[in-house]
């Protein structure tokens, strides 16, 4: 990631990219835009969070969730480290929670403008110019009033 970042650092001069992972990792905490890691089993069948966060092997197909190591010789030595090493998750999900975004985004005048553009601007034309005119956004209004009356409904 470092090396990707530095990359783009140096293509857009201009632009203000952070050149390590560190430093984005900060970048994306500083205003609230953080994220939880989440392991998955290795053949999508399970999250391992809530109740099920302590399990070692999925429910579904009892595949371990950790990485297997590789085939190496036994020796006490090789047997010590692996009891000290950190367990690796064989697959893993960044969640990024919605609200904390949405919270900041209506914090912000300009954008809480567009966020609401959908109510504001009705047009009866017949042409589809935004995905309120589609066939499917106004079937959802009509079953959901409470949510549809709110301006607030992204």
């Amino acid at each position: 990631m470092d090396m990707i970042l530095e990359l783009l650092h140096d293509a857009f001069k201009h632009a203000t990219i952070p050149s390590y992972n560190y430093d984005a990792k900060k970048l994306l905490n500083k205003p609230g835009l953080h994220y939880t890691k989440i392991h998955v089993c290795p053949n999508d069948c399970m999250l391992y969070w809530g109740k099920d966060e302590g399990k070692e092997e999925c429910k579904t197909c009892k595949r371990s969730r950790w990485k297997q190591k590789g085939h190496e010789t036994t020796s006490e030595h090789n047997l010590i480290n692996e009891k000290q090493q950190k367990k690796l998750s064989a697959k893993v999900l960044w969640y990024f929670p919605l609200i904390p975004l949405l919270k900041r985004m209506f914090m912000s005048s300009k954008i809480s403008k567009s966020m609401v553009w959908h109510i504001e601007h009705n047009n009866n034309d017949g042409l589809m110019r935004h995905p309120r005119d589609s066939k499917a956004w106004k079937t959802f209004d009509l079953k959901y009033p409470d949510f549809a009356s709110d301006p607030q409904n992204v």
